[in-house]
């Protein structure tokens, strides 16, 4: 959010906790993007309106204070650190394998909700990766997924080439691009 601010999908989401959520005073049919704001996967991130969010919620801290009867610790508490934001239909999500600022390859792997692999990339999405690389780059070499939803692109995340999943991208391509930038 420091480097790309409103370029990226949840600009507008809370950092809070599970239990500070559920105190909110929020329509009980708005929708929520809800995911662990830790790389734990203590739970998946999902869409739920704000009802069912405080459904959850409540059981969870029914859930802890059984645990604490029990003296076992609960995965989830109401003091689970979460990333919450309004919730987006997004149309389609594509990888892109960056080197050096430039997309060597992508893939799409999402249409409508779907797996949909595909190694696809239009130009307007590329153009959009590129302005975002020539504003700021976390690495020399790494994947960034968009998304796109009401007509516009939106950065979801970055992480680690090494750990990235390869959808349908060129991995010959990949290969190459990175064999290049450590040897050079």
């Amino acid at each position: 959010n420091d480097h790309w601010g409103e370029h990226m999908l949840n600009f507008e989401a809370m950092v809070t906790t599970l239990g500070e959520f559920g105190e909110l005073q929020e329509p009980l049919l708005s929708e929520w993007f809800i995911r662990p704001n830790a790389d734990d996967k203590s739970f998946a991130g999902e869409v739920m309106t704000f009802a069912q969010a405080k459904t959850w919620i409540d059981l969870v801290k029914l859930n802890t204070a059984m645990e604490s009867v029990y003296g076992t610790t609960p995965t989830l508490t109401e003091k689970t650190p979460i990333l919450a934001g309004p919730a987006y239909s997004v149309q389609a999500e594509w990888r892109n394998y960056i080197v050096d600022g430039k997309v060597v390859t992508s893939s799409r792997y999402r249409q409508n909700h779907k797996l949909s692999k595909k190694r696809e990339a239009p130009q307007d999405m590329l153009d959009f990766v590129h302005a975002r690389c020539a504003e700021y780059v976390p690495h020399r070499i790494f994947v960034m997924d968009i998304a796109y939803c009401g007509g516009k692109h939106y950065i979801i995340e970055c992480g680690c080439l090494n750990s990235a999943g390869l959808y349908d991208a060129d991995v010959n391509e990949i290969v190459r691009a990175v064999s290049n930038a450590v040897l050079l």
